[in-house]
């Protein structure tokens, strides 16, 4: 039972931003929810919105997010474009409707300034935000999460993280391989770093490496020593030319006083010196499927759902989810800092 199925409730209106793949994935997710009506959808697109008028027509097309003043009510918005507009198309939309809800799919930004003039924002404005990071709501990684705050391998010392695809095997064109707004780091390795940042708090990069193996102008590899604010260090590597990962994997490994934890997208595994609740003293692996709650149904993947429901209720309940715009500004500092290092050609 979420906020959503209460029938008492009016619905929430929402707006999409975007109607590429995820703005397309967040309107379906979001429209099959109770409790919720897609009531405006914003593209430059004209053929896209017109397209969009004769198949919904009681969805009110713009193309300008200004325009969603003009509606009765609009509850919240998901910005799901390039991440160079990310900022100011924020700062549009809440100027358009004041104490509007805002979704930014990931990364929230591409320079560490602006997402901090982001979460300054909506500090003040008491706004509900959240950024597009639905590793937190895997049901591995949140285990994980659970054992390391439970002290289930006692104190963490080192770990090595790293996130492989085979996405990048030519060079590219659009966005994703410009300066400012593409390369393997801001694309996919923001998970990863807003994992660790989730696991151990703040951390600094102490040396990194930046590579370009078919990209000309942005990295297809980083690799980085990292070190928490409590000590904690180990490696991070990313990578999306990595021809011996067919599909993506993110996976970590976490070794601590009293034992150790390996977790992906698909299975937790735990190697504990002493029994911790279910887990015993010896190797034991727990898969995503027992790990998972219950969803309505499945668009995307689990997680996807499970972030949405996440969103829309704390719309509801006017309160700042996990990785609100204040939670996740800290993190593009890191991203800037791995981003100073020269870029380099094998």
């Amino acid at each position: 039972m979420t906020e959503l199925d209460d029938p008492s409730k009016s619905p929430l209106n929402i707006g999409i931003v975007g109607l590429g793949s995820m703005g397309a994935l967040h309107a379906a997710i979001a429209r099959a929810l109770p409790g919720v009506a897609l009531s405006a959808a914003i593209d430059s697109d004209e053929r896209l919105l017109k397209l969009l008028s004769r198949v919904l027509p009681e969805i009110s097309v713009f193309t300008e997010i200004d325009e969603i003043g003009t509606l009765d009510r609009l509850d919240a918005i998901y910005i799901c474009t390039p991440p160079n507009t990310h900022h100011e198309l924020a700062i549009r939309a809440q100027r358009a409707v004041p104490g509007i809800a805002v979704f930014v799919e990931k990364p929230m930004v591409t320079r560490s300034r602006d997402g901090a003039d982001l979460a300054r924002r909506s500090i003040e404005s008491k706004a509900v935000t959240m950024v597009g990071l639905q590793k937190r709501y895997v049901g591995t990684f949140k285990r994980a999460k659970e054992i390391l705050d439970g002290g289930g391998i006692g104190n963490p010392v080192y770990f090595r993280s790293q996130t492989f695809t085979a996405g990048v095997l030519e060079t590219g064109s659009g966005w994703k391989f410009e300066p400012g707004t593409g390369g393997v780091l801001l694309d996919w390795g923001v998970h990863l770093v807003d994992l660790l940042y989730w696991f151990f708090g703040s951390m600094r990069v102490r040396e990194a490496v930046r590579r370009r193996i078919f990209s000309a102008n942005v990295e297809d590899y980083v690799h980085a020593t990292l070190q928490s604010d409590s000590g904690v260090t180990g490696s991070f590597e990313a990578g999306w030319s990595m021809r011996t990962h067919r599909s993506t994997e993110l996976t970590l490994e976490i070794h601590g006083t009293r034992g150790a934890l390996r977790v992906n997208e698909d299975q937790l595994t735990t190697y504990l010196d002493s029994p911790y609740e279910e887990f015993p003293a010896h190797p034991y692996s727990r898969h995503v499927h027992a790990l998972t709650p219950r969803i309505p149904y499945l668009l995307g993947q689990p997680e996807n759902v499970l972030q949405e429901i996440a969103f829309l209720d704390s719309v509801r309940l006017r309160r700042p989810p996990p990785t609100s715009f204040a939670n996740v500004a800290p993190i593009h500092l890191l991203m800037d800092s791995i981003s100073e290092f020269p870029l380099e050609r094998p």
